[in-house]
């Protein structure tokens, strides 16, 4: 039986579209302009061109997800061109495609995060890493995920974070996780392989290696996230949560 969490409620919105890359960003990348020759990344993510105005052009995707449990697989019978897409502070100079291909003149710097909203959407954040997919959830399917689960949310002060463990580019099967989140109320929940929305209390993680958590209090400093692979070394993340938003990691695991 699901434990009932008071977490803030998740107002701002925001969307992304289809299947993409297998792994989104994990990390703050740093995007270096190049010379005269193109820009390119570095930890991830490659610059398609020079760095005029301060800045390397970068193409992603917005992704429109129809299961939390797979954060690359996307909707592609949304339309992603409603939604709006940024890095660093800037935007695509055009919406994204429907099926939510985007170009934008990314700014060069480190601990970039990309952010993806919309109406009808929840907000999304993403470090910028070595995929370009951002993925964001329908207003609608979160609410029945939160319904499903028992959570309540409240209003403000609060976020969440959803984390995709891997080995590769394959999911993580058998991960754990302890936090140093600052509420009782905070508990991973577990990706279940026979329910895209009735999530487990109990880990492991199972077959799609992601966990949830639906509700972070703290939003002011950086959350610590230890993940435990059965029989594995742990590995610590540290996750800036932004109020109201959904921050998506992806973790290699040894």
């Amino acid at each position: 039986m699901k434990r009932a969490a008071l977490i803030a409620l998740l107002a701002a919105c925001t969307a992304s579209t289809s299947d993409y890359p297998t792994r989104p960003g994990g990390g703050g990348g740093v995007i270096v302009g190049g010379g005269g020759s193109g820009g390119t990344t570095g930890d991830g993510g490659v610059g398609d061109g020079g760095d005029g105005d301060a800045g390397v052009s970068v193409s992603g995707r917005v992704c429109i997800l129809k299961d939390l449990r797979q954060p690359t697989l996307c909707d592609t019978n949304q339309d992603a061109s409603k939604v709006s897409v940024s890095i660093g502070g800037r935007s695509p100079a055009s919406p994204p495609a429907r099926t939510g291909e985007f170009t934008i003149l990314a700014p060069l710097g480190t601990d970039l995060v990309w952010h993806a909203t919309g109406v009808n959407f929840t907000r999304s954040a993403m470090p910028f890493g070595t995929d370009n997919l951002v993925p964001i959830v329908p207003l609608a399917l979160y609410s029945d995920l939160l319904l499903q689960n028992m959570v309540t949310l409240l209003a403000e002060g609060q976020g969440s974070v959803v984390v995709r463990a891997v080995t590769g580019a394959a999911p993580a099967v058998g991960v754990s996780a302890t936090t140093t989140l600052v509420t009782a109320n905070v508990v991973p929940l577990y990706d279940a392989d026979t329910s895209s929305t009735d999530w487990r209390e109990l880990g492991p993680t199972q077959t799609h290696g992601v966990l949830w958590f639906p509700g972070v209090n703290d939003t002011t400093t950086p959350a610590r996230i230890t993940l435990t692979r059965t029989g594995g070394t742990p590995v610590v993340m540290s996750v800036n949560v932004e109020e109201q938003t959904i921050t998506f990691l992806t973790q290699d695991m040894p």
